[in-house]
């Protein structure tokens, strides 16, 4: 009450509207405007009520306060406003939460949101700026994902912070909300192989990937000692070469773009195939910002191509992302060229 009385008396107005409440007292009885502020909304009233010994009239000072409207995008949030806590029916909806009295200080509010996989809690301050007399309407900014998963092992049980789900990929459905503030982790796993990681961010699909297991045949190891080795410069230009095409494969979604880079008995180009068919599906494009080859070693399988890419990717329902991945190839030869056999690792930056 002090702080609302502090608020009120160091208005402009203050003094000229109680000279004017003096002034109607002598003129008209019972007749007082509302005490106003200088954006309209009401602060008090004064109100007769009667008499004192049928002669003196008698009055009430009628406090007008604010009223605190809360809408939060996010399911099941909870609310703590001048210490009472309130849980939002229809997270979509404005739902009133409580009353104050305007003052100098910015008001706090505190929100959280729990749910099986992570806890979101944060609080904020707001001013008593109205958008309608006496009513504040606020959105609480909480910053939370519902997410899906993806992967080429259906079956691969999902973990979340390294805690297991109990829920394949193929059955687990929409995850969340979660933190986005990169606490929380997922993979997959799936007997005693584990998928890439993927830190949580934003909403959207991640992609839960497997190595693929492959057997290297007789016939392609006799190759290694057989054919010369590229050069750096001849496998800068493959790879270039070969980003291009499978890039373009993708934005066309046409594997046979890329398709004569794959070694026809590796497992790059089956998975690649499948990768085109998802990105179809869900309507994703990609970029090529920037791709080099960083090392190579050559190895009694092939060449280990050791590599660096960039892409800016376009989603049809959130805004662009530019991603970068050091990543890992096998490259074998066919008898008569080198040729992309397998992903050994790609790792996000």
């Amino acid at each position: 009450m002090k702080e609302f009385l502090d608020y009120v008396e160091n208005e402009s107005y203050w003094e000229t509207t109680v000279k004017d409440w003096k002034k109607t007292a002598i003129r008209e009885r019972n007749r007082y405007d509302a005490i106003e502020s200088v954006d309209g909304d009401r602060l008090f009233t004064l109100e007769e009520t009667g008499s004192f010994l049928g002669i003196y009239p008698t009055y009430e000072v009628i406090i007008h306060p604010y009223s605190l409207h809360v809408a939060s995008y996010v399911e099941d949030t909870k609310v703590t406003f001048n210490k009472k806590i309130k849980a939002l029916k229809n997270s979509e909806d404005f739902q009133k939460i409580g009353s104050f009295l305007p003052s100098y200080s910015d008001q706090e509010i505190s929100y959280s949101v729990k749910s099986k996989y992570g806890d979101i809690e944060d609080s904020i301050w707001f001013t008593s700026a109205t958008e309608e007399p006496n009513e504040v309407y606020l959105e609480l900014p909480i910053e939370a994902a519902t997410i899906s998963v993806f992967s080429n092992e259906q079956d691969a049980i999902v973990f979340i912070n390294g805690e297991s789900t109990k829920k394949t990929v193929r059955d687990i459905g929409e995850i969340g909300p979660l933190p986005t503030d990169g606490s929380i982790s997922i993979h997959a796993e799936l007997d005693d192989r584990v998928s890439y990681a993927e830190d949580i961010y934003t909403d959207g699909e991640y992609e839960l990937w497997f190595d693929e297991e492959y057997v290297m045949e007789d016939e392609y190891t006799e190759y290694v000692d057989d054919v010369a080795v590229p050069t750096e410069a001849e496998l800068d230009d493959l790879y270039a070469a070969f980003q291009q095409a499978a890039v373009a494969a993708i934005n066309e979604r046409d594997f046979s773009i890329v398709e004569y880079y794959y070694h026809p008995g590796g497992i790059s180009g089956p998975e690649s195939a499948s990768y085109i068919d998802y990105l179809d599906s869900k309507g994703i494009t990609e970029q090529l910002i920037e791709s080099e080859v960083v090392d190579y070693e050559v190895t009694d399988e092939g060449i280990i191509l050791h590599t660096f890419e960039s892409y800016m990717i376009s989603y049809p329902d959130k805004s662009d992302a530019q991603k970068s991945f050091n990543t890992e190839h096998l490259l074998v030869n066919d008898g008569e060229e080198w040729k992309f056999y397998k992903l050994i690792t790609t790792t996000e930056l």
